[in-house]
């Protein structure tokens, strides 16, 4: 319910607002009992539509914060990992698919497809070097396939130079890990940085920050002598007031490292 409260939010806004823009739109043409009728009608509509757009997005940014995590773990999994475990990793998970495999060194060897498979996971980017070694291994009617999490532009170009060798990129290596129910087991993990609200809160009502706040605060309760919507200055002015006090009274000035 927690992740919902953003969402009816929005929707409530949508609601009144559309039912305003509609009311002031249709009233000009239309009587007014008539006008809120359909003032409400359309805004209800256009309020289905917005919770409609608004909660696809919500669930596609969170399909994708999930699968954005879950392919960050499964690139640290193979990052820590050694070359030996990563083989046999791969080597269970190609079987499993169906395809025969043969161990070659630190690589492996599909015989059916004459596929030689070389992992570059880890901390440090590919090098040209790793090429050249991966291109080493081939024997004449093998294609190569470096998988590796990502590469820079310039061994992409110089990859690309060499005849039947491939690059795979870690969204493809994950695609076909999650498409075939394969991915590692997560042995070894990251502390995940949290947002810390009251570190937040500490920031917001730093005692530094309390002549902003005063002065916003005059400055709105100045015009609202100037302006017809005297009230909204009045209440933005005071709460501007009430913050700087708040920093004033108890705020803590930060310690510069």
């Amino acid at each position: 319910m927690k992740n919902f409260i953003p969402l009816i939010v929005d929707t409530a806004f949508s609601l009144i607002l559309s039912f305003v823009i509609s009311f002031v739109l249709i009233n000009s043409f239309v009587p007014k009992p008539y006008s809120y009728v359909f003032a409400l009608m359309i805004a209800g509509l256009f309020t289905l539509m917005a919770f409609k757009i608004l909660y696809l997005r919500k669930n596609n940014r969170q399909n994708k914060a999930k699968k954005d995590k879950e392919y960050q773990n499964v690139m640290t999994q193979f990052a820590f990992m050694s070359k030996n475990d990563t083989c046999a990793f791969f080597k269970q998970t190609l079987e499993k698919c169906g395809y025969k495999i043969e161990k070659r060194r630190s690589s492996l060897r599909i015989k059916d497809k004459n596929v030689l498979l070389v992992f570059n996971f880890g901390f440090d980017a590919v090098s040209k070097t790793d090429v050249v070694k991966a291109y080493n291994l081939k024997t004449l009617k093998d294609k190569v396939y470096i998988l590796a999490e990502t590469y820079s532009p310039e061994v992409k170009a110089f990859a690309n130079r060499f005849e039947n060798l491939f690059l795979s990129q870690g969204n493809e290596i994950f695609d076909f890990l999650k498409k075939n129910d394969c991915l590692p087991q997560t042995k070894y993990a990251f502390k995940e940085n949290k947002f810390d609200k009251i570190e937040a809160l500490k920031s917001l009502l730093n005692k530094k920050n309390y002549k902003r706040f005063a002065l916003f605060g005059i400055i709105f309760l100045i015009m609202s002598y100037f302006v017809p919507m005297k009230i909204y200055y009045i209440v933005v002015g005071g709460i501007f007031c009430t913050f700087s006090l708040i920093c004033l009274l108890f705020g803590k000035t930060k310690n510069p490292t």
